[in-house]
């Protein structure tokens, strides 16, 4: 049979694991995290420089690009310049694509002629020039981490 000690020590020691355990996790929220950088997205050769462009940041998804089921959604105005810049705080690390395009007539919408043929200037992430198809997830996607956290698309295509 163990004994104890007068004054309990075995007690006063388990007492004070228990207590150490149960607050070590707010412990170690209490160390300061490495601040994550904000993803930032550069867009340069704007021709249209005066025509504000609409942005969809999207995670993965089946039906990419369709914006309806895009994560975040932003509008930065070039004001005359040929390149414009957002920088996004409030995202998680990850992989993500990007569809874009300028709004020539104001109607906050892209506009769409012949065949689905998108009539006003568009881009995606990685610079992809669609041929004959919509982009895939694959053609578009990238990733935000620590060590990228800046991407540039330097290509608005016009197609019609």
């Amino acid at each position: 049979m163990k004994t104890f000690g007068q004054n309990g020590c075995f007690i006063k020691m388990m007492f004070k694991k228990i207590i150490a355990f149960c607050f070590l996790p707010a412990l170690i929220s209490a160390v300061p995290n490495e601040k994550q950088q904000p993803l930032e997205v550069s867009f340069i050769n704007i021709r249209e420089s005066e025509a504000p462009i609409y942005i969809a940041l999207s995670e993965y998804s089946e039906d990419f690009p369709n914006s309806n089921k895009a994560l975040k959604y932003f509008r930065i105005d070039p004001k005359g310049r040929s390149t414009a810049k957002i920088s996004i705080s409030d995202l998680p690390y990850g992989k993500y694509a990007i569809s874009a395009f300028q709004d020539l007539n104001g109607n906050q919408k892209m506009d769409k002629g012949f065949m689905g043929i998108p009539s006003e200037p568009f881009a995606f992430s990685n610079n992809y020039k669609p041929m004959f198809r919509a982009p895939r997830w694959s053609d578009c996607e990238f990733v935000y981490s620590s060590a990228s956290s800046q991407i540039e698309i330097n290509r608005f295509i016009k197609m019609l």
